[in-house]
């Protein structure tokens, strides 16, 4: 008992552990070089994932590295049976000149149903920094929105295209005026096209007796150098603290500080005010708790008006980290990185999609009896890149049981940065299996990391099987005895212990 309640201690603390590493990833649109259409079907929805189960890979829609969801949902055209009235939907297309590589073309609903991208399932904590490239384009009429918030529901796979398998953040909530009161999000930004005019305000608060955008603030006057056009390129950067306390983030050789529960919005390395000398912008009416992980973000496309919605936009490279920092220059980052069991070893692979003053990646190992991390590898850093880079190491004495893996880097200041864990278990090993014969019987030596059931057989060289005894292991040094009569000869031991197996040759005299 005292043994559980250790290593159920050890796997809280572990856990807390992981939830406060800091994180970063990027995602696109990936290099395609032909327009392809992912929005075939009205009132669809494709999701795409690498999560560890193929089916939810969707190969029109590039998936996020890193566990997260991509998704993207179609609404209903002005006429569901015939295809010429679709007159909004979604396409990846090298138009455009934001970005790297395929850019996602954006069409608001020509109808008052809703097109979305988003993404979901993010490992996050209570503040995120996010950016991502925007362009406006040919269009005179339309309403597009962004929110960053909490989805509160687990996608359902079976019924991915809607219904039961729809949350917040990916189709069952418009984000408009028809539902904008208590939203599980933190921020709401709102461009409003019309006769070819961008405005863009964030939500304050909407009234309880005006359905109008009164609880919008617009963004004009306080802030004159920020103005969106039709053609204009755009670097959106969002900066949001959900958590109780203050929070600061360096940029420009400035230090900000985001105040509890609101966020900053930069456009184009520009910071936007709320009111004179004030940039935190807070959403009163938010539905989120203090300190609610903020784990999705969506932007959405609409327009009741069906006659004159020709208002388009190009989305490409969001970067994410799951901490305030300066998403401009952040040091590595990080694409993927994994811990897998080898025969008697663990391999450690990384990917980094950009590096800056990266000096080297430290990797620090510790285990369920050895909780003390210790440094077992340092790798060189490529110091400044902005192309993807792949590294691996091998920890060739890994413990036997859980291994807990951490990925640091150092810039060349001496600077650390926590990037990501990751977990390998090392079963029984070969060196812990012995055998040797001792009158009428076979001795087993055997070095358990487990209390586990086993068995062991023993064989002639032609293959044939001479016994076989089922054993109980307990977690430590067990001396076991399988009762045979061998003559002398070359025979082999094989131990399974679950799905593995272990072999050892030894010889009767």
């Amino acid at each position: 008992m005292k043994k559980c309640l250790q290593l159920l201690l050890m796997c809280v603390l572990y856990a807390g552990y992981t939830k406060a590493q800091n994180k970063s990833w990027t995602y696109n649109f990936g290099t395609s070089t032909t327009v392809q259409n992912l929005s075939t079907t009205h009132a669809s929805g494709v999701l795409s994932a690498i999560d560890g189960t193929l089916e939810h890979k969707d190969d029109i829609l590039p998936a996020p590295e890193n566990g997260q969801i991509a998704r993207i949902w179609t609404g209903n055209r002005v006429n569901n049976t015939n295809i010429n009235s679709f007159l909004g939907g979604f396409s990846l297309t090298t138009a455009g000149t934001i970005g790297s590589g395929a850019k996602l073309l954006f069409k608001a609903a020509a109808t008052s149903s809703t097109h979305k991208f988003s993404i979901l399932n993010i490992a996050g904590t209570s503040v995120m920094s996010i950016g991502f490239k925007l362009k406006f384009d040919s269009g005179t009429k339309g309403d597009y929105r962004f929110s960053i918030g909490r989805d509160v529901s687990a996608m359902n796979w079976t019924s991915k295209s809607g219904g039961t398998g729809a949350t917040p953040y990916s189709s069952t909530t418009n984000f408009n005026d028809a539902n904008i009161s208590g939203l599980p999000s933190m921020l709401l930004m709102h461009w409003n096209i019309d006769n070819g005019v961008y405005k863009l305000s964030i939500r304050e608060k909407r009234s309880t007796v005006s359905a109008n955008l009164d609880g919008f603030k617009a963004i004009g006057n306080l802030n004159p150098s920020i103005n969106f056009v039709n053609g204009g390129e755009y670097d959106i950067q969002v900066y949001a603290n959900n958590s109780s306390d203050n929070a600061s983030y360096t940029k420009n050789n400035t230090l900000y500080t985001v105040t509890a529960r609101s966020s900053h919005v930069w456009v184009n390395n520009t910071i936007l005010l709320y009111e004179a000398g004030n940039p935190n912008f807070i959403d009163q009416d938010s539905n989120l708790s203090p300190d609610a992980v903020l784990n999705a973000f969506i932007f959405l496309g609409y327009n009741n008006d069906q006659n004159g919605n020709d208002a388009q936009a190009y989305l490409d490279n969001f970067v994410y980290a799951n901490y305030l920092e300066n998403i401009n220059v952040l040091p590595v980052v990080l694409d993927r990185f994994s811990a897998t069991k080898q025969s008697n070893s663990v391999q450690l692979n990384w990917k980094t999609l950009s590096e800056k003053d990266n000096a080297r990646f430290e990797i620090l190992r510790s285990g369920d009896k050895d909780q003390n991390q210790k440094l077992i590898k340092t790798v060189a850093g490529k110091g400044n890149t902005a192309i993807g880079s792949t590294y691996s190491a091998t920890d060739n004495s890994p413990f036997t049981g859980n291994n807990y893996y951490k990925l640091v880097q150092v810039d060349v200041n001496g600077k650390t940065d926590t990037l990501a864990t990751a977990l390998a278990k090392v079963g029984f090993s070969k060196n812990d299996f012995t055998v040797y014969a001792k009158g009428m019987s076979v001795k087993l030596s055997i070095n358990a990391s487990n209390n586990e059931n086993a068995t062991v057989e023993v064989y002639n060289l032609a293959g044939q099987s001479l016994a076989t005894e089922k054993l109980k292991l307990t977690s430590g040094a067990n001396q076991l005895t399988v009762p045979v009569n061998l003559v002398k000869g070359v025979y082999v031991a094989v131990l399974t212990i679950k799905d593995e197996q272990y072999k050892t040759k030894f010889v009767i005299n």
